[in-house]
């Protein structure tokens, strides 16, 4: 679309359909138009909303996909997030006065104070004049104000006293239910058919992306040009598969060691003990979302293998504190 690809339509109340229309007002009739909206699966109605809102024959024609996470990494991936719009709503004191030529540092205080109040006030609030959308800075104070003690209080992103991971799993047990993730396919399959559902696994995309992509591309009919001879294999192009040039084989693409993106960003650390609840909480949840995703009988045949989650990972790289 041609929005910031999130309408939220279908999960928040506000937005007319016409708003909703326009946002793919640029699609081509031979393009495919996607709605990316994640928190569609989680929200409780959305399914029963979509399947209302079209003919059965329209609605027999829209393909969904859902990638999943293993759930203690996208819990952390929030985390850190919200650690990073805090650099948006805080100026660092560093910068400030290593880059202040021509401007007054009380100037630029100034101005972000009143970044922060106009957003604490509409914190939580949807603009109807907007069509149910609620501004950026808004959503940043939100989420920084989910991860720090002191928000209110503070000047400089310097001044901030963050949260550990632990804490913010304590205070906020609704993201914890957002990994569980068998009870939300259970209630988004009551209303819509699982054969129109593509499930993924975020590892898989990333690691095996050669499979994904032909899995993608074979669930929207659309053309298939992913093979061995258009990626480079290990960062050097040699072909390591065993199948006599099937372009079907595992390919594992090469990750850079570091973000080389040039971000003014913050990542809080990981809390081990904030991981170790986690696990207790999720480990039930992960055999059974596997066995319930494997064995459902009517998924797509497009759809790849989905392995079980790897909670050891997350915990490699936490931190005790």
């Amino acid at each position: 679309s041609n929005d910031d690809g999130e309408p939220h339509y279908f999960d928040r109340k506000g937005m007319s359909r016409q708003h909703y229309i326009d946002a793919f007002k640029y699609c081509k009739s031979s393009q495919l138009s996607i709605d990316k909206t994640p928190s569609y699966i989680r929200v409780n109605g959305v399914a029963k909303s979509i399947k209302n809102s079209y003919t059965k024959e329209n609605l027999h024609k829209k393909k969904f996909i859902l990638s999943l996470r293993e759930p203690i990494a996208r819990m952390y991936s929030e985390y850190g997030m919200a650690g990073r719009f805090c650099t948006l709503l805080f100026p660092k004191r560093s910068l400030i006065r290593l880059n202040n030529n021509n401007n007054n540092e009380e100037e630029i205080l100034k101005k972000y104070k009143q970044i922060r109040k106009n957003a604490s006030k509409n914190d939580g609030k949807f603009n109807e004049q907007s069509n149910g959308k609620k501004s950026h800075s808004s959503i940043q104070y939100t989420m920084c104000s989910n991860v720090v003690w002191n928000i209110r209080k503070a000047h400089y992103f310097e001044d901030l006293k963050f949260k550990s991971f632990n804490v913010f799993i304590n205070n906020k047990n609704d993201h914890v239910s957002i990994g569980k993730y068998t009870d939300q396919l259970i209630s988004w399959t009551s209303e819509l058919p699982r054969s129109q559902l593509l499930i993924i696994n975020f590892d898989s995309l990333i690691y095996n992306t050669t499979i994904v992509s032909k899995s993608i591309a074979s669930f929207l009919n659309i053309p298939n040009k992913w093979g061995n001879s258009q990626l480079q294999i290990n960062g050097n192009g040699n072909d390591n598969d065993n199948d006599n040039g099937n372009d079907s084989a595992i390919v594992k693409l090469p990750l850079p060691h570091y973000n080389t993106s040039e971000i003014n960003a913050y990542m809080p650390p990981l809390d081990c003990n904030g991981v170790r609840k986690l696990k207790e909480i999720y480990h039930k949840e992960y055999k059974v979302l596997w066995e319930y995703i494997n064995n459902s009988n009517d998924k797509p045949s497009a759809e790849p293998y989905f392995p079980m989650f790897d909670k050891t990972k997350i915990l490699k790289k936490c931190t005790e504190m």
